[in-house]
């Protein structure tokens, strides 16, 4: 029997379904690489619509804690003497208003000099233990310091006077620990610079919760008790006698006069004084030269803080503003807040 030769080209699959796959297949990659690319360009434009949208609503809270500090310094520009004096009694003035549904701005205003200015230890052309009726800056700030319950006063007094003053004598002028820096024998710029000098826990100066009753004499907090006036000056700047509190009146004036404070606290809620002479004509000559020299009945310097808040974004802005007798103002200072 014979058997007859199979065909080889008969055995092997269609040619044209293996094409037809492939083509199928191409066409599939095709069309998810088209898909990827319109889903990435999509996802795209949603970020840039977002990054946008955010941008805007920051620009906005921005230019509205700006608008709300230069409120602020129109209002105090606008006031006259009696009513600058009246509205920060207190020491603070605060106003909150919604400018669009879901926003709110709040401005608080504070009077600088109701507490004791750190940078009087840095005075020009006059040494810092010039006294004023048998009392210096130094005793003043050494009474607050040990107001605020700190434990070695005299340390730390002299850490910022070696901060400050402009010779190279003391103890804690040598290099800091692990550098080669100095202190900068100049005036203290921000509260963040008490960071770095040696003994002052950081946020020193921030202000605490507020308590519900005022705290004992020799545990007043720091903030309550002391404040950065950046800049150069020949004398002490003094001590708003209508605003500052009890434990920077008792500091001033020192703890022997504590019956005379409380008798002007008494005195100051009746009315704002508008002049030192009537204090002066039943003090000794000793007081009589304390008040002269580191009390005064108006403020020159004054903080400005503006929040601008919606839903949970939160922008705000810091200003240090100057006051002259006429009512002009100054900006000695304008930070952002992220």
């Amino acid at each position: 029997m014979k058997h007859r030769a199979q065909n080889p080209v008969a055995s092997q699959p269609a040619a044209p379904a293996k094409r037809r796959g492939t083509v199928t297949l191409l066409v599939l990659l095709l069309v998810a690489t088209v898909a990827a690319l319109v889903t990435q360009g999509q996802l795209g434009a949603y970020i840039r619509r977002r990054a946008a949208g955010h941008h805007a609503a920051e620009t906005r809270l921005r230019r509205l804690a700006f608008e709300g500090v230069r409120g602020a310094a129109r209002q105090l520009a606008a006031a006259t003497e009696g009513d600058a004096t009246n509205l920060l009694r207190s020491g603070f003035a605060q106003l909150e208003w919604s400018p669009a549904p879901g926003t709110t701005v709040t401005v608080t205003l504070e009077d600088l000099e109701r507490k004791l200015d750190l940078n009087n230890l840095y005075i020009e052309g006059e040494p810092a233990e010039a006294e004023g009726g048998g009392r210096t800056v130094a005793d003043i700030l050494g009474e607050a310091f040990r107001f605020s319950g700190e434990a070695a006063p005299g340390e730390r007094l002299a850490a910022l006077r070696d901060w400050m003053d402009p010779d190279q004598d003391g103890f804690h002028e040598a290099p800091w620990p692990d550098t080669d820096a100095r202190p900068p024998n100049y005036w203290l710029d921000a509260p963040a610079e008490l960071d770095f000098v040696p003994g002052f826990a950081p946020a020193w100066l921030t202000p605490r919760p507020e308590m519900p009753e005022a705290p004992p004499l020799f545990a007043t907090p720091p903030a309550e008790l002391f404040t950065i006036i950046p800049g150069p000056r020949r004398e002490p700047w003094r001590v708003n006698v209508n605003s500052a509190s009890r434990p920077v009146l008792l500091a001033v004036l020192g703890l022997e006069h504590q019956p005379w404070v409380e008798a002007l606290l008494i005195e100051r809620q009746a009315r704002p004084l508008d002049d030192l002479e009537p204090l002066q004509a039943g003090a000794d000559q000793a007081l009589q030269a304390r008040l002269a020299r580191y009390l005064a009945v108006r403020s020159r310097h004054f903080a400005v803080r503006a929040r601008a808040r919606e839903a949970e974004r939160t922008r705000e802005a810091w200003a240090l503003l100057r006051r002259e007798a006429e009512g002009q103002v100054s900006w000695l200072r304008c930070v952002w807040h992220p």
